[in-house]
């Protein structure tokens, strides 16, 4: 299990666990890229080995929020199966850690199936898997595409919030 260190969040999920698919989602500009970031630091500094980052959609100010050189940033593997390919080939060197930012962006059939493959490559991996997308009115996601999400984390930025 890894603690994520922010600890409205550790309270509410008990940190991050091998095998577990988490989703955290919320309106645009509501802090889930940062959120997922500052995740990924503070985890960096309790492992040894690498946290894959497909970030597919990311700005250079994003980038230089990542201070760990265990952070892979993967930023042109947009399919669910180059994104499988690329984690089963870090595993066998050890990974720790997997952030798809964001999901609206892989390239899948459906948006259910992919939620499944995340979660079953969680499972064969052993490695917790974070899944960021927007929640929202136009969104092709609805919350019922994550119900084979172990944990969904809400991120509501008009009321500071974050839900579990």
């Amino acid at each position: 299990m890894y603690k994520t260190n922010i600890d409205r969040l550790d309270s509410s999920i008990g940190g991050l666990n091998n095998g577990e698919l988490i989703t955290i989602g919320g309106r645009p500009g509501t802090g889930k890229t940062t959120t997922a970031i500052n995740i990924m630091n503070n985890i960096s500094k309790q492992v040894d080995n690498k946290i894959l980052y497909f970030a597919l959609d990311i700005s250079n100010f994003f980038k230089t929020k990542i201070n760990s050189d265990k952070i892979e940033i993967l930023e042109n593997i947009n399919s669910i199966n180059d994104i499988k390919t690329k984690c089963e080939e870090v595993s066998t060197n050890g990974l720790s850690l997997v952030v798809v930012d964001y999901i609206q962006l892989v390239n899948a059939e459906d948006k259910t199936s992919l939620i499944k493959t995340l979660k079953q490559l969680a499972l064969e991996l052993s490695v917790p898997i974070l899944v960021i997308t927007e929640l929202g009115v136009n969104s092709e996601f609805s919350i019922d595409v994550f119900n084979n999400s172990d944990k969904i984390i809400s991120i509501s930025k008009d009321d500071d919030d974050i839900e579990c």
